[in-house]
């Protein structure tokens, strides 16, 4: 699949010439005449693609590990609802999220972006009407994203409800303990 998704990215015109689709077929697509420039361009999107899934499922699985652990650790000593703990839980996972997954993948993203700049400046824009014939190059891997989206968010709400059934551990209340009387003393 890694290797189709960087694939789907270089297609041939009917003459047979090699086309570069930086952002899929209805934007701006480049002519690539030299070998040395297509696989310079097929490394720099292997590693935009590989550490963009880095980040994707590193970023989501770290997340998600902190915020159960301490849902865990922290939450279920306190005798608060299940809906604070939720709300406490998520805004863990929210705040772990931005840092460790969704700002690298914006910093690759932007160099990138950067990349792609200087090397396309020099080659020679695709006509849009041969960028037509190509269609949704996206379409299968469509798919298989909502698939993955689906059983990660099923996988979150059941790893939730399972901590939400746990019954919330309330302080013990120390026993009363009454002191006999004392006689006062002589």
């Amino acid at each position: 699949m890694f290797n189709q998704a960087v694939e789907a990215l270089f297609r041939k015109d009917a003459s047979g010439r090699v086309i570069f689709l930086p952002r899929g077929p209805r934007k701006t697509g480049y002519y690539i005449d030299s070998p040395s420039d297509a696989q310079k361009l097929k490394a720099l999107v292997k590693l935009q693609v590989a550490a963009t899934i880095f980040f994707n499922l590193g970023g989501f699985l770290v997340s998600y590990a902190l915020a159960a652990s301490w849902n865990a650790l922290y939450f279920t000593h306190l005798p608060i609802s299940i809906e604070a703990r939720a709300l406490r839980t998520g805004a863990v996972y929210v705040i772990s999220a931005l840092v460790i997954q969704f700002t690298p993948i914006l910093v690759v993203q932007k160099i990138y972006q950067r990349s792609l700049r200087d090397i396309c400046q020099n080659l020679q824009p695709v006509e849009p009407g041969v960028l037509a014939q190509f269609g949704d190059i996206w379409k299968p891997y469509r798919q298989r994203v909502l698939l993955a989206l689906a059983v990660g968010i099923l996988l979150m709400g059941v790893v939730f409800a399972a901590l939400a059934r746990r019954q919330i551990r309330k302080p013990h209340a120390a026993p009363n303990a009454t002191c006999p009387p004392t006689q006062p003393t002589q």
